[in-house]
């Protein structure tokens, strides 16, 4: 099974503050880019990492805007949307190893989880 992660948003959860994954500076067109994961095992911390590090450099990509580092607004802009975008990804991958060391709270046991 190929495993593809999606960064993308709409102009409209940006303009309300909500999730994430769009250019600021360009508020009418969302950006996305798709992030390759199938080769990592994401029950393992390294494959998790793996999988927060790719997510976080895609994140900088869609959300970066081009502006001057000292433009305050455009660096809020910046931060925000890859936090969310960063929040959104890792939560939408549903694997209890990455959200735990991304969101740094310890995993559940999948065991916890299974049928009976």
């Amino acid at each position: 099974m190929r495993k593809l992660l999606s960064l993308s948003m709409s102009a409209a959860l940006l303009a309300s503050a909500g999730a994430a994954f769009a250019a600021p500076a360009s508020l009418d067109q969302g950006r996305s880019e798709v992030v390759a994961i199938s080769d990592l095992n994401l029950a393992t911390s390294a494959g998790a990492d793996e999988a927060i590090g790719r997510l976080s450099r895609a994140a900088d990509r869609v959300c970066a805007t081009g502006a001057s580092s000292r433009d305050l607004t455009a660096w809020t802009d910046f931060r925000s949307c890859r936090r969310h975008a960063l929040d959104a990804s890792v939560t939408d991958l549903r694997a209890p190893l990455v959200s735990a060391r991304y969101f740094k709270r310890p995993a559940l046991p999948t065991s916890l989880f299974a049928s009976r």
